[in-house]
This record gives C-alpha cells, structure tokens and sequence, in this order.
C-alpha cells in the first residue's frame, strides 16, 4: 500500500480549503507480470479512490495522506488533482505551486529499527 504526497508551495495565510485526489484504474497494462503471472489488472474501474484535504499556508512544504492506496502493477491509473477556490486572506497575488505529486510506500510496514535486549546487546 501507499499513502500519497503532494508537495508544493502556498504563500497565504488562510488554509487552501478544497483540493480533492482522485485515483482512477483506466485499463490494464501490458507485458507486466507479477509474481510470474502474466494477467489482467485486480483493480475493477469502479475502484476509484478519492482523498479529500486542506493545503496549508507554506513553502516547500508537503501534504500526506493518513489514508492508504492499494495499487496492482498490472494496471493503469489516472491521477486527478481538482482544486477549488482558495481560501480569502485578502491577498491577491496567492500562488499555489504544484512541485510533485509522490507515492510512497506506507511506512507503518516497515521496521526502522528493533530495540533488543540487554543481553543481545
């Protein structure tokens, strides 16, 4: 699974209060195996997956998920970022700077380090 990251740059004082992530499973990828096996995608189109959130005020800064996204090599996704208006502080010259949009594999599956006993130390 994946959780993902949208890193950017809001100069603002007020949160960017509509931005959605829509993940959508478009078609099957070819000549991609997994596991040794060659086959259609696990993923049905009606598999969309939306994550709704606020961007805060920043530079360099970065928005993940709490939510996780299961993904299948074997299938072809479209990702769609929508932003609505952004929050009035006033400013008229706010920008929203877009650098990346990131996958990164869920953290909370990996172990960093394991603390051992006294005795093994």
């Amino acid at each position: 699974s994946y959780q993902p990251v949208l890193r950017y740059s809001y100069n603002s004082t007020a949160d960017w209060q509509e931005a959605l992530l829509i993940v959508t499973v478009v078609g099957i990828a070819t000549d991609v195996r997994v596991d040794n096996v060659t086959g259609g995608c696990s993923r049905l189109a009606e598999d969309n997956a939306e994550f709704a959130f606020t961007l805060a005020p920043g530079f360099d800064t970065a928005w993940v998920s709490n939510e996780t996204l299961e993904m299948d090599a074997r299938c072809v996704y479209d990702f769609t970022l929508q932003l609505g208006q952004a929050s009035s502080d006033g400013n008229a010259s706010t920008t929203l700077t877009i650098d990346s949009l990131l996958l990164l594999p869920n953290t909370s599956n990996f172990t960093v380090y394991q603390l051992a006993d006294d005795d093994q130390q």
